[in-house]
């Protein structure tokens, strides 16, 4: 396959794995070596309650400047803990304490700015996420679509076109479900697991650990959301008015994030500092990354931000495009209940910071 315009950095250089725990820590741009200097650490929910990962890492990590950023992790624990929304202030003072007493440093009154943060945005957060329950709830339906995709990629182009918001790195996702769905037995170099595997782990529903239902819920929407927003939010991190101290480094223990979807749809520094994301075709061998360069080029990734009274009518459409997806009606009626209890009460509102 002829080289992407991108420099392309290989993922082994890009993420480093933990010798207990399963942590992983990620440099998520692929056209940036990893630096020597100071590190901005954006945590999922499991490295914020369980500081492991960074005891491990001390001593390597201890000459570097280090800033924590917790605010994902925050976000889902304020829309899926109601004990931690009983007592924010007090819950984040919690999870700070490990990391003080590894050395991190956090600003004074750190804790209750977040927690203000988070009280005054309720209903913008649950909007933020609520956005991207349409493409979660599309996504699980093509994983759980016949064999033969080809009418599934019918779907995919439909939606592409659609007058919908257009999430470019759920429509990416969306064409690795499939590409990887049609190769079931497709192992990534260095990987003994099928790629495939890392991605129906991912997607099925998880009644025993996350209390779902075995349909798509407004518990599952949430839960998807929230786990792909440490991907696809990549460009909104300093919603904290923390500034960036140096390399961005994802830290998770979901092996889909970082053994999957990070390394095969990494994001790219733009022109200005624009962030998108860019297949990482150099992970695939030359004929499968011109099969999936092939199917990637059959969407529509071109974009016209709406006027204001266009964007309610797109994200009406992108639900009736997922309701249209699911064949039970408590599916079509837990995305209304998610119009109506995310969508609708954040809808317009300016983010208070």
């Amino acid at each position: 396959m002829t080289a992407q315009a991108d420099p392309r950095v290989p993922y082994a250089e890009r993420m480093k794995l933990m010798a207990k725990g399963g942590t992983a820590l990620i440099w998520p741009f692929v056209d940036q070596l990893p630096g020597k200097g100071a590190l901005e650490l954006v945590l999922d929910n499991n490295a914020l309650s369980d500081t492991a990962w960074l005891a491990e890492h001390q001593r390597e990590l201890a000459s570097r400047p280090l800033t924590i950023n917790p605010w994902l992790a925050l976000v889902e624990q304020w829309l899926s803990n109601p004990k931690f929304k009983d007592t924010p202030t007090q819950r984040i003072d919690g999870f700070l304490k490990p990391f003080e007493k590894l050395g991190v440093c956090f600003s004074d009154g750190y804790a209750q700015a977040q927690a203000n943060r988070l009280q005054h945005n309720d209903a913008q957060l649950k909007y933020q996420l609520a956005i991207t329950f349409g493409y979660v709830a599309i996504l699980k339906k093509l994983m759980d679509g016949p064999k033969d995709t080809s009418a599934l990629w019918d779907h995919l182009r439909k939606l592409s076109h659609a007058d919908v918001p257009r999430m470019s790195a759920c429509l990416l996702l969306g064409s690795a479900v499939l590409f990887f769905k049609e190769r079931q037995s497709l192992c990534l170099e260095g990987d003994s697991a099928t790629a495939m595997s890392y991605l129906s782990s991912f997607f099925a529903y998880q009644p025993a650990q996350k209390n779902e239902p075995n349909y798509i819920s407004q518990a599952y929407l949430r839960n998807r959301g929230a786990d792909l927003a440490l991907w696809y939010a990549l460009p909104l991190l300093n919603t904290t008015d923390v500034a960036s101290v140096g390399d961005t480094v994802i830290v998770t223990k979901d092996k889909a994030l970082y053994r999957f979807i990070f390394r095969l749809l990494p994001a790219v520094r733009g022109a200005g500092g624009a962030i998108r994301f860019s297949p990482a075709f150099n992970e695939l061998s030359e004929a499968d990354a011109w099969a999936w360069h092939e199917r990637i080029g059959q969407l529509n990734f071109q974009f016209v931000p709406p006027v204001e009274d266009a964007k309610l009518r797109r994200l009406q459409n992108l639900f009736k495009f997922a309701k249209e997806c699911c064949s039970q009606e408590v599916e079509k009626c837990e995305l209304d209940a998610a119009w109506s209890g995310w969508i609708e009460p954040g809808f317009g509102k300016n983010f208070y910071t």
